[in-house]
């Protein structure tokens, strides 16, 4: 045969196989990984498959996008499919075992590799992920910290964000890398390519979790400088003194430090230090608050390593010989990015025992160091973690180019707290109402500085359950609910032991639920939550708009606060901006929000056509209604919890399921249920009397309906008084069709649920 025919046979077989689309298909998707575009290129691979599910390099590939995008589990699901169907191949085995780790799934990941490793026992790889391994599960017995992440999306961009240092209690520092990534810090490319700029960036007031506002912080410096990071001396918010990296202020190629004063409004003239050299870089500057302490990183020579940490004391006026921090903190890897704090001394390396590549380590003397501590997941990872910096003792920042960032290198916050041993949990249950699923919510567990400690999902009967949280602190839960799906306000109830509500949880305005977590066994000591409503509640109803009633044609969202800013009842104005709440807990003065605008205008509509501006908080974008004015006369009454409310001479309460057989005035076991509720409140207000009013709906003449009525009235209070209450405090009035709460009047067809609500059972409550 013919050698170069060879080539075309296969060409020709691969065309029957793959189609010419589909290698055009894969020949994208390669093109998208190779640029890092992993979400792009994964939605293609996923495509292929679905044409050929038994293509290895597609699952593969498949594999190594997830992977890259950090989302672990499902890598390791297809490197294992992948191997499955080509058993010869270690490096997808390799993988498989590599996504296990990632997912900190390490039980089936040491048992694999030992299978492996008993066939295969010189495999490289495969050895170096049992050590890893090893070492995860030392990092984690020394482990005396928990980090809470969160990234700073609104400042992280595409390229490299990197060595934060705070700036007072308000801004953040830190340094951008517009072209060169730092993989490799001993690297010999001139530093004048890195293009290293300073940026600061201001903390929103209303989110502390977010910076704004960011822009170059050098503006007396050229932009295509090479300057960062950059280390602080503060005395004060007019004396400033910062030390920085820079290359290109002269023509020499290495790094140099820096030293600009900030004095009168303006930064003086950067000056290079005495230990700047041509021969070897000063990277990393770390000035100690009190200025007399200077601390870097450097390939100075007779080093350990490629970059070792050296310190240099300032006397007579300049910078004393830098001394080497010795064996214990360097290695013949690299260290860098130091940063000191009140406790210790925080840096990087890749020549430690860690998780990754680059992780951050502690060591509390650093002038005679004495113990080395790994920071430990989740603030180290697999990826690089490059600088650290705190804002206060438990509290800060670091950098990391770990998978699901914006780019190479960003910035990320972090919360520490002490691990209690006697650390509690709390199990609660969503409500969403009537017909609404409550399964698979996803709940957000939130401290006092809105930080995300854990996020779980409910199951199918939407509970859930947070453990390993501290006793006494302050929480809240968000729950994830979708707008526009028909649920209003979502009720969050506490559990105890055996699933029986305790407490209720209230939403705040921004739609989380706050909570002072309690010890596991003092849950159990809580009464049972008594879930029936109270049967003194009010309607209201009302109007936003803009200069006239109606003029406002959107759709906006309006709360009801009490007065711990709890949200009592969430709502929507329809498109003339109507808005009404029901069954409202009894309140002296209500405040109203209304979101997605502001500084439009809102009354409440009374019964008589009586219409009542609200008063306008600016400030706060409040509106408040003064339900009780100073002339007017109330009753203060105990509610079936035990709470005392103030109720109006002529405010009227339904009493709900008080239903009667056709042309019956017998109590059903429904009506008796709700009445007992009614016994509950003249037992425990003997200083009240009522008036009972039955009604019923237009149909039939009005003399029967009244003689009716009338009997269904005197039934009720026949039941209430062989409750135990006195007949003296019951007057019952029987109504008829006289006063319907709709439009239900004769010669009007209704349906059946209108002529329901006129069908009714109501009481004013009047003083003895």
């Amino acid at each position: 045969m013919n050698k170069t025919s060879i080539p075309l046979q296969i060409a020709f077989i691969l065309c029957m196989l793959f189609p010419a689309g589909a290698f055009a298909q894969l020949e994208k998707a390669d093109k998208l990984f190779d640029n890092k575009n992993y979400r792009e290129a994964l939605g293609l691979y996923l495509n292929e498959q679905n044409l050929d599910s038994t293509n290895v390099r597609v699952m593969e590939k498949i594999g190594d996008c997830y992977f890259q995008l950090g989302e672990f589990k499902a890598a390791a699901t297809y490197f294992k499919e992948s191997y499955t169907l080509n058993p010869e191949n270690d490096d997808l085995k390799i993988k498989y075992a590599g996504a296990l780790i990632n997912d900190y799934d390490l039980d089936p990941a040491e048992l694999f590799l030992e299978a492996f490793l008993s066939v295969k026992p010189d495999n490289r790889e495969a050895s170096m992920l049992m050590q890893k391994i090893k070492s995860i599960r030392e990092i984690q017995k020394k482990r005396i910290n928990k980090y809470y992440l969160f990234s700073l999306e609104n400042i992280n961009t595409p390229d490299d964000d990197f060595a934060p240092a705070t700036y007072g209690e308000s801004a953040l520092v830190f340094t951008s890398n517009h072209n060169t990534g730092l993989e490799n810090f001993s690297d010999s490319t001139p530093a004048s390519q890195h293009h290293n700029i300073i940026y600061i960036a201001r903390l929103d007031k209303k989110d502390r979790k977010r910076f704004t506002g960011t822009e170059p912080y050098f503006h007396n410096l050229e932009a295509d400088e090479n300057i960062g990071p950059v280390s602080f001396i503060f005395k004060n918010d007019t004396a400033i003194t910062a030390y920085f990296n820079a290359a290109e202020f002269d023509s020499g190629q290495t790094l140099k430090i820096y030293k600009s004063v900030f004095m009168h409004g303006k930064w003086s003239k950067p000056e290079g230090i005495n230990l700047n050299s041509e021969k070897y870089s000063l990277r990393q500057p770390c000035i100690s608050p009190d200025g007399k302490t200077l601390i870097f990183s450097s390939d100075l020579p007779g080093g350990y390593g490629g970059l070792d940490l050296y310190y240099s004391e300032f006397k007579n006026g300049q910078w004393d010989k830098p001394v080497n921090l010795g064996s214990m903190v360097n290695t013949k890897g690299n260290e860098a990015f130091p940063s000191l704090y009140t406790d210790g001394l925080y840096f990087s390396s890749n020549g430690h025992p860690g998780l990754g590549n680059y992780d951050i380590y502690k060591v509390i003397n650093f002038k005679n160091p004495e113990e080395i501590y790994n920071l430990g997941y989740p603030l180290n990872s697999f990826a690089d973690e490059l600088s650290i910096t705190f804002s206060a003792p438990n509290k800060g920042y670091f950098s990391s180019n770990r998978p699901g960032g914006l780019g190479g290198d960003d910035l990320y916050g972090f919360k520490r707290m002490l691990v209690k041993a006697n650390t509690t949990m709390i199990k609660g249950i969503v409500d969403l109402g009537e017909n609404k699923d409550p399964r698979k919510l996803k709940i957000n567990l939130i401290d006092e500085d809105g930080i995300v400690l854990q996020s779980i999902y409910t199951d199918e009967n939407g509970e859930f359950l947070f453990s390993e949280i501290n006793p006494d602190n302050k929480y809240s839960f968000e729950v994830e609910v979708i707008e526009g799906d028909g649920i209003l306000s979502p009720r969050i109830y506490v559990l105890n032991s055996d699933g029986e509500k305790v407490m209720a949880l209230l939403q705040n305005i921004n739609g989380e639920y706050t909570f002072e977590a309690l010890k596991a066994d003092e849950y159990d000591r809580l009464p049972k939550l008594q879930e029936n409503s109270s049967l003194l509640t009010i309607n209201l109803s009302g109007k936003v708009f803009l200069d006239t009633l109606g003029d406002l044609k959107k759709r906006l969202t309006v709360y009801v606060l009490n007065d711990n800013k709890q949200v009592i009842a969430k709502g929507y104005t329809d498109e003339e901006g109507n808005f009404s709440f029901d069954e409202l807990p009894p309140q002296d003065q209500y405040t109203f929000v209304v979101s997605d605008t502001s500084n439009v205008n809102v009354v409440i509509l009374k019964p008589g056509e009586k219409i009542i501006p609200l008063k306008y908080n600016g400030k706060n974008d409040e509106y408040y209604y003064n339900r009780l004015e100073p002339d007017e006369d109330f009753i203060s009454v105990i509610n079936e919890s035990g709470n005392t409310v103030n109720i109006l001479f002529n405010e009227s309460f339904e009493i709900d399921n008080i239903y009667y057989d056709f042309n019956s005035w017998e109590i059903n076991h429904d009506a008796a249920a709700s009445l007992d509720r009614l016994v509950t409140l003249l037992k425990k207000n003997p200083h009240i009397s009522i008036v009972l009013y039955s009604h019923t709906d237009s149909r039939g003449s009005r003399d029967f309906n009244m003689e009716l009525s009338q009997k269904r009235a005197d039934s009720a209070k026949k039941y209430l008084v062989s409750k135990g209450i006195s007949a003296k405090r019951i007057q019952a009035v029987g109504m008829g069709e006289s006063e319907p709460v709709n439009r239900c009047v004769d010669g009007v067809k209704c349906s059946e649920a209108e002529y329901a609500k006129n069908r009714r059972t109501e009481f004013k409550i009047i003083q003895d």
